[in-house]
């Protein structure tokens, strides 16, 4: 049996993993909200700047993480073999990078609301995949969490339509492209995490995929187009830190402390807490068909995460 101190013990350690999620899924939520303000600010800034600044910011600290834990663990070292680093290369091209690229442009069409909202059922897309890849069928209750989910980005989106945003689908299909590559990438982290550990894993793929972002940028644009005003920089250096770094180490610690189902329930709160953040600092409108579309891809998701499985 477990002494008093052993379950005070991992007591304190489910409370401070659920903290660090809720703090993380908070501060991914102020991402949309700042990017839309920078592109409000600059019609000159577009996603590939913007995903430079962003990325160019957060190199230095993924770097610098990574560093100190490879002197910890020498874990890249003992473990890794050259296909593993053909794999994380993709991972890293093929999801961070990619999911990044296509996120920043679909905020260019669509609301911060509507982009957290989609990018938030990735783990739908997660199951998807798991049924084509392992070839397994629904159940009744994945099919039911599933039709919640993809309902309500249906009602969100026809609310809209009906405000007159012409532009939206396409934002859709780009903030959607985010979620699936992101899942893709998820999808293929889970080996090199057991192996890596969360922290060294983080810092290595998101070191890579700010590279792919800085190469994309040179290839496109020149040092001229980041002469931009110290607001604009200030902006990218906060989201850089408080929603790029800082969030991606609490996530993951979270996760491994409580679990990725329980994880799920308190990181909710980030497609409402965006819908919050975009109504004071950009004054999107919150209208009761958004509401009720929030409520469905929420529930929808929570439903998948904790109780859908494919047989």
């Amino acid at each position: 049996m477990e002494n008093k101190k052993e379950v005070l013990f991992k007591k304190k350690g489910t409370y401070l993993g659920a903290f660090f999620v809720f703090v993380g899924a908070l501060f991914f939520s102020g991402k949309a909200v700042l990017v839309k303000m920078i592109y409000l600010e600059s019609k000159s800034v577009d996603h590939v700047v913007l995903l430079t600044l962003r990325m160019g910011f957060s190199l230095p600290f993924f770097l610098a993480i990574g560093f100190y834990h490879q002197r910890k663990t020498r874990r890249l070292k003992s473990k890794l073999l050259p296909n593993d680093w053909l794999m994380i290369l993709g991972l890293g091209f093929g999801g961070y990078y990619l999911s990044s690229v296509f996120d920043f442009w679909g905020l260019e069409y669509v609301t911060a609301s509507l982009e957290r909202l989609i990018l938030f059922i990735y783990p739908t897309i997660v199951v998807l995949l798991s049924l084509i890849v392992f070839r397994r069928r629904l159940n009744k209750i994945l099919l039911f969490s599933l039709t919640l989910a993809y309902l309500g980005i249906a009602i969100v989106l026809f609310g809209e339509q009906l405000n007159g945003n012409i532009d939206v689908v396409k934002g859709v299909i780009l903030v959607f492209l985010a979620a699936f590559t992101y899942a893709c990438y998820l999808v293929g982290s889970e080996k090199m995490i057991f192996r890596l550990g969360n922290t060294l894993y983080t810092s290595v793929v998101m070191s890579l995929a700010c590279v792919c972002v800085l190469i994309h940028f040179f290839v496109l644009n020149d040092l001229d187009t980041l002469n931009l005003s110290s607001s604009i920089l200030y902006k990218a250096l906060f989201m850089a830190i408080f929603c790029t770094v800082i969030p991606s180490f609490l996530i993951s610690e979270g996760i491994k402390r409580i679990g990725a189902s329980n994880a799920s329930i308190i990181a909710s709160i980030g497609p409402v807490s965006t819908v919050f953040l975009a109504h004071y600092f950009l004054e999107e409108k919150i209208e009761a068909i958004q509401i009720l579309g929030t409520f469905f891809v929420i529930a929808g998701v929570l439903v998948t995460s904790l109780y859908g499985k494919a047989e």
